[in-house]
């Protein structure tokens, strides 16, 4: 078998969801990966934030844990990768009443941070399966 070459990590315009469910609208989002900020004795820091770690560098930040910050690598213009996707899924407006009796626009995350984005053969991105409240797992 042929090896192909890399693939370059997808961007939000062509994500495609594989088997989407028709009562929702699929929206992605990156958080950010790179975290500047001066310490308690007012040393300015980069540092990057791999996929999944934004809120834990924000917490640590907060409540002054420089000791925990000083952890993470330092930035060095680390790109993003598909792990840093985040999948939510909306209720279409105007869809009427769901089958689940939730008519709240509340989104419902499929992927997190630091999950691996999973691609079938067709490129279609497949949603880690979880329950999402509806009984039903991601669709």
């Amino acid at each position: 078998m042929a090896q192909q070459p890399p693939r370059q990590p997808l961007t939000s315009n062509h994500l495609k969801i594989s088997n989407p469910d028709d009562r929702y609208e699929y929206a992605t989002s990156i958080p950010c990966n790179k975290m500047t900020y001066k310490d308690g004795s007012g040393v300015a820091h980069e540092i990057f934030l791999p996929a999944g770690s934004a809120k834990a560098a924000a917490d640590h930040y907060a409540n002054k844990r420089w000791d925990e910050l000083a952890k993470f690598p330092k930035w060095q213009n680390q790109p993003y990768t598909d792990e840093f996707y985040v999948i939510t899924k909306f209720k279409k407006a105007g869809g009427g009443n769901h089958p689940d009796g939730d008519d709240e626009d509340e989104g419902v995350v499929v992927k997190e941070a630091g999950e691996a984005l999973v691609l079938n053969e067709q490129g279609e991105v497949v949603l880690p399966s979880r329950d999402d409240g509806d009984g039903e797992g991601a669709k």
